[in-house]
């Protein structure tokens, strides 16, 4: 669901762009963009662990928690307060609404995760039932529904960025995404 989390984020962040009143430079605007898209994707980063731990239960790790990320955005967001920095605000607002609001509801809805660790390992969502074997669960996944959410909404994507004259927006998330293709390609293939 990397794309997925992309899009989302790709999206929030045009809104929060479009929403703010800070007169951004060009440079401004693709950073904004750049901290978006990539905070909707961040706590899937822990994704490599599948394969190197032999376990699919990623979401049940503090990557997939709100507590981190509303921590330091917290901690972000009164610095950069007392600094008087309104830009860095804006990045972290940001952040905090593609790590917590965007990434994490989604994952909720698509297997569940461990909300509010390191307090509680109890898992938050709905479940999804795949296989735990990691071969197993990566044909599976391929194969789900899930996979095909994914087509449908890089065909979606591909669609509404026509419009779209910021490069980031337009590129990092299809970039994003053929990254993801290849590297669960790979690594399935070195665990076959």
């Amino acid at each position: 669901m990397v794309f997925s989390h992309a899009f989302a984020g790709a999206t929030l962040t045009r809104l929060l762009h479009k929403s703010s009143k800070l007169k951004l430079s060009e440079k401004q605007i693709n950073i904004l963009y750049f901290v978006g898209i990539f905070s909707a994707i961040l706590p899937d980063l822990d994704i490599a662990l599948i394969f190197r731990n032999n376990t699919v239960e990623h979401r049940a790790l503090i990557t997939h928690s709100a507590l981190p990320y509303l921590f330091i955005a917290a901690v972000l967001w009164v610095v950069f307060k007392l600094r008087s920095k309104p830009f860095l605000q804006l990045l972290t607002l940001a952040f905090v609404i593609n790590t917590v609001v965007s990434h994490l509801f989604l994952d909720m809805f698509a297997g569940g995760l461990v909300l509010f660790a390191p307090f509680s390992y109890q898992t938050v969502g709905f479940a999804l039932n795949f296989p735990t074997d990691p071969v197993i669960w990566a044909k599976t996944y391929l194969t789900s529904k899930y996979m095909l959410m994914e087509a449908f909404l890089t065909v979606l994507y591909l669609l509404t960025i026509k419009s779209y004259k910021n490069k980031v927006l337009t590129y990092f998330p299809l970039f994003i995404f053929v990254a993801s293709v290849v590297t669960f390609a790979i690594m399935t293939l070195i665990i076959l």
